[in-house]
């Protein structure tokens, strides 16, 4: 498994058009894996395997995504693509181990969102919503933890609020389709509950919204 630190460069109008777009922010890390997007356009391989995040670094002057991913990516030959916009790119080779009971420092960038039942009429009546009150975001987060392998403990949240992009239409003169998602950083302590499970979890990811930044588990010994 494969972690990469890719710094862009200043706040030039390349890149704040770039991270500005959910769609754009997502075709820039995939163009690192060009053989994965090709089977992705292709829909020979659906479940993702390189996670994001995008965050600020030296004291919110640049902008860096945080990359993870079970091949190695090629970020030369993706600012090659993107001329002016990647400054720096780091990568190291991780193989991590856990172990129940393991207590550990997390960052999580999630999509909190619940299915409900909103038109109890209807055959179909429940929809995915998202959660935008902090308790209801806590409780999703208990659940996930529950459901992937760990118990989190003094979590603090920062909502983010719904972020958007366009992908571009298929046909000239078409407005394309509008993405969404919305999104809230949880920080805090959590202790590993089962360690099959988690290691899962650390490598596929935690919620939705995978391919627009979400989801990509950080961890650092307590």
């Amino acid at each position: 498994m494969f972690l990469s630190q890719v710094i862009l460069e200043g706040r030039t109008a390349r890149v704040h058009n770039l991270v500005a777009d959910l769609y754009r922010q997502h075709q820039f890390v995939y163009s690192a894996f060009p053989d994965k997007s090709d089977r992705e356009e292709s829909g020979e391989e659906r479940r993702p395997s390189v996670l994001y995040r995008l965050e600020t670094t030296d004291g919110g002057a640049r902008f860096v995504f945080l990359v993870q991913s079970e091949e190695e990516p090629d970020w030369m030959g993706c600012g090659e693509r993107h001329i002016g916009v990647i400054c720096a790119s780091h990568i190291k080779e991780v193989d991590p181990h856990f172990s129940d009971g393991q207590r550990l420092r997390f960052r999580l960038r999630a999509n909190p969102t619940q299915m409900r039942l909103v038109a109890p009429t209807e055959r179909k009546g429940y929809k995915r919503v998202g959660l935008y009150k902090e308790e209801e975001q806590r409780d999703w987060l208990a659940r996930c933890g529950e459901r992937l392998g760990f118990r989190t403990e003094s979590v603090s949240i920062i909502p983010k609020g719904v972020l958007t992009g366009r992908k571009p239409a298929s046909q000239e003169g078409a407005r394309g389709n509008a993405v969404q998602c919305l999104m809230a950083d949880f920080d805090g302590s959590l202790t590993v509950t089962n360690a099959e499970t988690f290691a899962e979890t650390y490598r596929t990811g935690a919620g939705r919204g995978k391919a627009w930044g979400c989801g990509l588990l950080s961890v650092a010994r307590l």
